[in-house]
């Protein structure tokens, strides 16, 4: 081959560059390898660029493709075989190196490929090749999966009234954060991403990555001296059925049922289209009918006949009933002359549901929905000495309009000073509005975020997993473990390895209860302990203590992450002796004169006299118990139950702890029976580490079933009953497609009836904004005449001062 190739290079060619890209086509082709070529010497130019750019374009043909997850800044788990997979032509070669070892395989019929390269050691930057394709800057490390809703997707910006001091200033290339773009698909399980880019750790990237990722990844960086990688696969406001595969939900056909239906072709387009122009009609009407619009933002509109009101009493329901529509709340401010053309920042903690806020007439931003804090920056010469007018528009779609309380409510200069704003606020409602029509979340229907988010990472070593959801699952607390322990076998099922799997428990939010109160949110935090004993290899990071009541996002997600990082201690790296979490029962005993004895796995409890408890007896009710701790155990007693059945702690939205071991930590919230004693733990046989099988070559194995790895499940993308019963099958979307007939004809029913509505509703606003709009002219005709006047007087009378000035003068002299 090199022969051949110093022939080329020898050629007397005017343009080198033709010659260059005809040598690399030779080795991309791969022609030397099966015969001799004998090259011919040419003398025309045009014959030797046809030539070229004939093999040029077979070899851009031949392009190799790698998954999304395969990209610049990635991590790979260390200590485990490396699976590196993707696409390219039918029975294509494909070259593979990496730190030194090189692989090759062959695509199959289908285009698919996929190798082996061994374990190997933490270390880099490393590149990778694959044909042409190079993915710099690579550390093989340890890698997580972190997954769940929005308070694990909490971005670090959120958090900065905390960590701005670190998202500011830490650098550590070792550490590298992916976020899997929102994707959701009802038909099949998908093989790839969209995109995915790999950001290491430091103060450009650190304001988007997920607080709770950002604190795990340094904590375990820092303690195992290893390059960690974080996947962040969640979803603010999804459910666990989002995340979990069809099959999975056997025993749910009730979201079963949901998943058919988004399965039709053509039914999410056709949903979302008919909501889009109910929400525009809406937003139409509420705009042209909207009196505040025009003016009302402005420095000098005149507000003194609105009503004044408390910014957090009922102004968005008076007299009981809510008002949907937008609402204008404006408050006068007095600005100093030392902070007057200075740049400054204006905080409205959070506001139900959307808002836009107003500096003396200049729009300085808004936010769409209500748990983001309202933190927007004021431009220098938007701020004068002295009156100063801030106008909010809030929007109301369904629920009450309001102001959280106990939220920062303030205008902030960059010289450090301060002007707290008051709670009283001039309030004038803009437009009445009926209720918008909900909206339909795709991204939260069964099944969905599974197949378009978890399932292209199937291939895709980890190390361990972290669970960080159930908000959305409060109000079907019953069934949440038993979800949660089938998401968690089927996940590990499809991987075909098994991994820790931690769960963080949810924290304290919303009010405390004086009496025994029956918490939708305390029964979730019940099932998720209970998973977490039942699922092997697996643990809970309770988040009790960490929350806030007024804020579903509490902030404190770097104590949150070292409670996770402890659990990931003891069961990654096996640190048994490490004490990860608060007292945990071992078992609840009857004692004597219907006292009830709580042991635990380690004696350790913080000794002293409790409060949380409650017991109830045959009838089921709860009351408060006493409960006393001598460091091994406590004892419950209640006169109002003389034969306790059940007891149970931390049973509050927002509860009071008092359950702590030595070392600080709280216990979990917990519900059980007396006579209870812990689950002794599963083993998992999939659980082991995945044996190294070097770099021993995988050809074809689409079309060779039997070369497959056998802990790795085929995932077809048809369902299991479709594939044994094809019959059943038609059957099946016989049934669905005359359903989705009646859901349509029923759709277009209601949604010709919401037309009707909203064109009545519209006329008959629009004639009352017509009759209106003369007398609000007229009245906006005599503001503007009044102003003039009032400046013609302001002038006169300055005229006349100096006047008097100049008369005083002359009769001085």
């Amino acid at each position: 081959m090199e022969k051949e190739l110093k022939e080329v290079l020898n050629c007397e060619v005017e343009n080198f560059l033709f010659v260059q890209a005809f040598a690399i086509t030779l080795i991309m082709t791969n022609f030397a390898f099966d015969y001799k070529i004998t090259l011919i010497i040419f003398n025309m130019k045009k014959a030797f660029l046809s030539l070229a750019l004939l093999l040029s374009a077979l070899v851009a043909n031949a392009t190799v493709r790698l998954p999304k997850i395969f990209s610049d800044n990635m991590v790979i788990q260390r200590n485990a075989e490396i699976r590196i997979w993707g696409w390219a032509d039918p029975k294509e070669n494909v070259f593979i190196a990496l730190n030194g070892k090189k692989v090759k395989t062959v695509a199959s019929e289908s285009g698919e490929w996929e190798i082996s390269l061994p374990a190997m050691k933490a270390g880099g930057p490393y590149t990778l090749l694959v044909n042409d394709i190079k993915v710099n800057n690579i550390l093989i490390g340890d890698v997580y999966l972190c997954s769940g809703q929005s308070n694990m997707e909490l971005p670090m910006r959120r958090t900065a009234d905390l960590y701005k001091k670190d998202m500011d200033s830490i650098v550590n290339t070792n550490v590298r954060y992916v976020k899997i773009p929102l994707t959701f698909n009802f038909r099949e399980p998908q093989k790839d991403f969209k995109a995915c880019d790999w950001k290491e750790l430091n103060p450009k990237n650190a304001p988007e990555m997920s607080a709770l990722c950002y604190y795990l990844g340094m904590n375990i960086n820092i303690s195992e001296n290893v390059p960690v990688g974080i996947v962040n696969s969640s979803v603010g406001g999804s459910p666990i059925e989002a995340w979990m595969h069809y099959d999975a939900l056997e025993n749910y056909p009730a979201y079963r049922k949901e998943a058919d239906k988004c399965y039709q072709n053509g039914y999410i387009e056709k949903t979302l289209k008919e909501e889009a122009e109910k929400m525009r009609t809406w937003n139409n009407i509420l705009n042209e009918t909207d009196h505040g619009l025009t003016e009302w933002t402005s420095l000098y509109f005149d507000d003194n006949k609105w009503e004044m009101v408390d910014m957090f009493s009922d102004w968005g329901a008076p007299d009981g009933k809510i008002v949907n529509g937008s609402h204008w709340l404006r408050q006068e401010i007095d600005v100093p002359e030392k902070c007057a053309g200075k740049e400054a920042v204006l905080r409205l903690g959070c506001i139900v549901d959307a808002d836009s806020v107003y500096v003396n007439g200049v729009c300085v931003g808004s936010t769409g929905y209500q748990y983001p804090p309202r933190i927007y920056k004021v431009r220098p010469d938007l701020l004068r000495a002295g009156k100063n007018i801030i106008a909010v528009r809030v929007i109301s779609y369904q629920g009450k309009p309001s102001f959280v309380r106990e939220k920062p409510y303030k205008l902030t200069f960059n010289n450090g000073y301060e002007i707290a704003l008051s709670q009283n606020w001039r309030h004038k409602i803009g437009s009445r509005m009926p209720a918008r029509a909900g909206q339909t979340f795709f991204q939260y229907k069964p099944i969905g975020l599974y197949y378009g988010m978890i399932a292209p990472l199937n291939k895709f070593r980890f190390c361990g997993t972290v669970w960080f959801q159930g908000e959305s699952n409060t109000s079907r607390a019953n069934e949440y473990s038993d979800l949660l322990q089938k998401m968690v076998a089927d996940w590990r099922k499809r991987q075909g390895y098994s991994t820790p799997f931690i769960i963080v428990q949810l924290a304290n939010f919303m009010d405390t209860h004086d009496k025994p109160f029956d918490s939708e949110w305390a029964a979730l935090r019940n099932a998720q302990r209970e998973a977490s004993t039942l699922i092997p290899d697996a643990a809970l990071a309770t988040a009790l203590g960490l929350g806030e009541w007024n804020d579903i996002h509490p902030l404190k997600k770097r104590d949150v992450a070292e409670r996770v990082f402890l659990q990931i201690e003891r069961l990654v790296y096996k640190k048994d002796k490490m004490i990860a979490e608060g007292p945990v029962v071992k078992d609840v005993k009857a004692g004597k004169n219907g006292a009830v004895v709580l042991s635990f796995t380690r004696e350790d409890v913080q000794k002293g006299s409790l409060r949380g408890f409650e017991l109830a007896g045959e009838s089921g009710f709860y009351y408060k118990a006493d409960a006393t701790s001598d460091g091994k155990t406590v004892t419950l007693s209640c006169p109002d139950v003389k034969q306790p059945k059940s007891v149970r702690y931390a049973w509050d939205d927002n509860p009071i702890l008092s359950l702590y071991n030595t070392n600080g930590m709280p216990a979990a919230s917990f519900q059980f029976e007396v006579g209870y004693t812990a689950p002794k733990a599963k083993a998992d046989k999939s659980a082991k580490p995945v044996k190294e099988k070097g770099a021993k070559m995988v050809e074809n194995k689409a079309e060779k079933k039997e070369e497959k790895p056998k802990n790795i499940p085929e995932i077809a993308p048809q369902r299991k009953k479709e594939a044994k019963k094809q019959s059943a099958y038609k059957t099946k979307v016989a049934v669905i497609e005359e359903r989705a007939k009646i859901e349509k004809e029923k759709m277009k029913d209601d949604s010709e009836q919401f037309k009707g509505e909203m064109y009545l509703k519209e006329k008959a606003i629009k004639d009352e904004f017509k009759a209106n709009k003369e007398k609000r002219e007229q009245e906006a005709k005599e503001r503007k005449e009044l102003e003039k006047l009032k400046k013609q007087q302001d002038k006169l009378d300055k005229q006349q001062k100096e006047l008097d000035k100049k008369k005083q003068e002359l009769n001085k002299k």
